[in-house]
């Protein structure tokens, strides 16, 4: 394995966030899946938030005895501000050209 898991030899009990991040350089291909924890016990709980901490997106299934996350993306900033300011940009120049 060339990524961090935590291995727990009795029972695991999960709660609070669960940050991820992608080492640089390096971008899974969509689907891809990484066993994150292996309890020999038995899980219980889940996390409260799974976040990626770089933009990334992705999804956690819960086993008896492990915890895995798939890669589900990048996330893509929405265009809304740059088409408001835009906007504003054109109108500023048709006022301006109107009051010439």
């Amino acid at each position: 394995m060339d990524y961090d898991f935590l291995d727990v030899s009795g029972a695991a009990t999960l709660a609070g966030s669960l940050l991820l991040q992608l080492e640089d350089g390096f971008l899974p291909a969509v689907a891809d899946t990484f066993v994150i924890v292996e309890a020999d016990g038995g899980l219980g709980g889940t996390f409260d938030h799974v976040v990626g901490l770089d933009g990334s997106r992705w999804s956690v299934s819960y086993l008896a005895t492990s915890v895995v996350v798939a890669f589900d993306g990048m996330s893509v900033p929405e265009p809304g501000a740059a088409y408001l300011g835009l906007g504003g940009l054109l109108i500023l120049l048709g006022y301006r050209r109107k009051h010439r």
